[in-house]
């Protein structure tokens, strides 16, 4: 046209690329006859991505699995049934069982599953938050039951609160105080 601007309804380049129009106004970037990239209302829409390098995504959607940006952070999301593998040998899995609604942390290696804190570990109810477990650095470990202390281990020795049932005992009561006698 006059104005230095060619427009083309297709382009094709000795059979290798191919470049045109799709439904909706959209683009369609096809190579080798296979179509590779595809522009939509919202970005773009690419059949098999085999990307090496670095490159910045804002949000990547895949079958099950989203990895993309939150308010403030990185975030990654799985489908139910998905499975988070770590290692060579998936040594690691993280997983939530839709069927019967339990999440799982495995560890399928040699060694044990450690975990580290340079603070405290607390376990809690995911519901109202209740304690189970609190191991505090250097202070011992406590048991809870609905948000109630019930066992502490400390340098000490073992603190019960509440009653102690046991369906043995040995060693001997003189040494126990406040000890209740038959």
């Amino acid at each position: 046209d006059v104005d230095g601007h060619t427009e083309l309804d297709d382009l094709n380049v000795s059979g290798i690329t191919t470049l045109g129009s799709g439904g909706s106004g959209s683009v369609v970037l096809k190579h080798g006859g296979n179509q590779k990239l595809i522009t939509t209302t919202s970005g773009i829409t690419v059949p098999d991505l085999n990307a090496t390098g670095v490159g910045t995504v804002g949000r990547l959607d895949t079958s099950g699995v989203t990895l993309g940006t939150n308010a403030t952070t990185f975030a990654a999301k799985f489908a139910d049934d998905a499975v988070i593998n770590v290692g060579t040998n998936n040594d690691l899995k993280i997983y939530h069982d839709d069927g019967n609604g339990l999440t799982y942390i495995r560890q399928d290696g040699t060694g044990p599953l450690d975990i580290r804190s340079i603070n405290d570990i607390d376990i809690r109810d995911g519901n109202d938050g209740d304690l189970f477990i609190k191991c505090e650095e250097s202070e011992g470990v406590k048991l809870y039951y609905e948000g109630s202390e019930k066992l502490e281990v400390t340098n000490h020795g073992t603190i019960i609160t509440g009653v102690c049932t046991a369906t043995s005992f040995s060693g001997t009561a003189s040494t126990a105080t406040s000890a209740a006698t038959a």
